[in-house]
């Protein structure tokens, strides 16, 4: 694991309060494992919520970049991606038989 450093960040009212509401609420908790997969101790420190949030947010957003690389892709294919896609799926068909 890499060095870890503390920043000073602003909080805004409703992120000490989602902060809070993560420390303290078991429900909180288990939606952030549901959708990041991070775990938090029944009683993690304030820090310890914070960089929470900060792992979820930086996964949410990686995953909706993936997403919009493979849109891009997609619609970057042309007709003759396209018939090469097919051909070597024809030939590794062929050559498993």
């Amino acid at each position: 694991m890499g060095t870890k450093t503390r920043k000073s960040i602003p909080l805004t009212p409703e992120d000490i309060s989602d902060v809070d509401l993560l420390r303290k609420q078991d429900a909180y908790r288990e939606a952030l494992q549901a959708v990041a997969g991070i775990e938090l101790s029944a009683h993690p420190s304030e820090a310890d919520a914070v960089h929470a949030l900060v792992v979820a947010g930086r996964a949410v957003l990686k995953e909706q970049m993936m997403q919009t690389g493979y849109a891009a892709v997609a619609a970057g294919k042309t007709d003759e991606d396209e018939k090469i896609t097919r051909a070597a799926s024809r030939r590794k068909t062929r050559l498993a038989d």
